[in-house]
């Protein structure tokens, strides 16, 4: 069965486009949220696609605007240090708490924050491009006999956004990225729709219309990397 993060994307990215007012063409997004409605896991956890669907497939992937090596994205190393010592802290506070004087009608609260910043488009940009051609290798090994080919994408770094005149304008839209967008040009054909999640964002793009979305992509973008801010919170009450 596929794993817990891709149950979770799937879910995330279904509550988004049923609720949010989305801009994209009402056909497209009738025609996906079906998709992702009857998706259902690959009983081999380890095989393409993560997903099936009666009139297609759906395949999950992380991409990083954070650098990668073969451990991983640094913001996932970060997430996961930073998790460990959080779980930490909690615990020494639970046997603090509980070996404790009862103190009735006493409320306290731990709250920690973690950020991460050390992101930035060009990063974005070949995490993007590898991770889309390693699964489009998977994609073609194993071949499609179930029609519509779904690749969802999702970045759970810091969303990236874009800066005029050295200020903050408005977050990064992948749909307006003329770079990523000739990529996918070239994968047209082989994959129908990308479904983009980054924060709390959904972005479809349907690649049979991609010279429509390369007609009003953005020129010359400054585009930055973002900041991801974690916060973990816990309150004893004692009764």
């Amino acid at each position: 069965m596929a794993r817990k993060n891709e149950i979770n994307c799937l879910n995330n990215v279904l509550r988004i486009l049923k609720t949010s007012n989305q801009s994209e063409n009402k056909t497209v997004l009738t025609k996906v949220i079906s998709i992702l409605e009857n998706a259902r896991e690959n009983e081999d956890s380890n095989a393409f696609p993560d997903f099936i669907s009666s009139c297609g497939l759906v395949e999950h992937f992380i991409v990083s605007a954070s650098k990668e090596t073969r451990k991983g994205s640094e913001y996932k190393i970060h997430e996961t240090n930073e998790k460990l010592a959080i779980s930490n802290l909690i615990k020494e506070k639970d046997a603090t708490f509980l070996s404790s004087a009862s103190s009735p009608g006493t409320m306290e609260t731990i709250c920690v924050q973690s950020e991460f910043n050390e992101t930035s488009y060009g990063c974005f940009v070949s995490s993007f491009k590898r991770n889309v051609d390693n699964h489009l290798k998977s994609l073609l090994r194993v071949g499609n006999s179930k029609g519509v080919v779904v690749f969802l994408i999702e970045q759970q770094d810091g969303r990236l956004s874009i800066y005029k005149n050295n200020s903050f304008y408005k977050f990064y839209l992948l749909a307006k990225d003329k770079i990523l967008l000739n990529y996918l040009k070239e994968i047209r054909g082989l994959v129908h729709y990308v479904v983009f999640n980054s924060a709390d964002t959904v972005e479809i793009i349907d690649l049979s219309q991609i010279d429509s979305f390369l007609l009003n992509a953005g020129e010359n973008q400054d585009i930055r990397g973002g900041r991801k801010i974690d916060l973990s919170t816990k309150i004893y009450i004692d009764l």
